[in-house]
């Protein structure tokens, strides 16, 4: 829980220089970028057991809710294009007690490269927005618990204001671990955050 309660923290203390940060920049989405959000939603996954190809346990489909961390640096080619480099991370906790409430912490996210398109050069500009790349999960009670591999994410949102905008984001991955066995995950997210861009 430190690690979310670290991961917070920063998100907001970002959110909140952003403006003074901004000054910084030319105002210009052409150019560098750096941008973080906060906000929430649900997860759903199954932890999926292969031995030999084969899944050896029952199917059985979790769904939590989540707080939502993005973090984003870039280049705008123009005022309507910007290549990004992003991490999406969600944030939650599963119950694993039988008799009695017992509940581990965990993260999963994608990081990776994509692209932000907004359709008008100035705010208020509605915006779709998407990445390739890496998905990790892990299991912050336990430290051997972590898993990498393919991940997707995809948004649309709206810049409300310059600098500011309200996104809604969906995500999905499928990182696995070995340990004689393979096991995975398929956690799919849908979030809603507020962000904030300084260019």
């Amino acid at each position: 829980m430190r690690n979310l309660r670290s991961a917070v923290i920063g998100i907001v203390g970002s959110l909140l220089l952003m403006p003074t940060a901004a000054s910084a920049f030319d105002g210009k989405r052409e150019g560098f970028v750096l941008g973080g959000g906060i906000g929430g939603g649900g997860v759903t996954f199954e932890e999926l057991v292969y031995f030999r190809n084969h899944q050896v346990n029952p199917k059985h489909v979790h769904t939590e809710p989540v707080i939502a961390t993005y973090l984003s640096i870039g280049w705008g080619i123009n005022e309507k294009f910007v290549l990004i480099f992003s991490n999406h991370t969600v944030w939650f906790e599963k119950d694993i007690g039988h008799y009695k409430k017992e509940e581990e912490h965990y993260s999963t996210g994608v990081t990776g490269a994509g692209f932000t398109y907004y359709l008008d050069a100035e705010a208020r500009s509605l915006f779709v927005t998407g990445a390739l790349g890496l998905s990790h999960w892990e299991n912050h009670s336990i430290s051997i618990d972590t898993a990498t591999g393919f991940g997707v994410f995809g948004g649309v949102g709206c810049e409300f204001a310059r600098h500011w905008a309200f996104e809604l984001s969906v995500m999905w991955g499928k990182p696995c671990s070995s340990h004689g066995w393979e096991l995975c995950y398929d956690p799919l997210s849908v979030t809603a955050a507020i962000t904030g861009l300084a260019y």
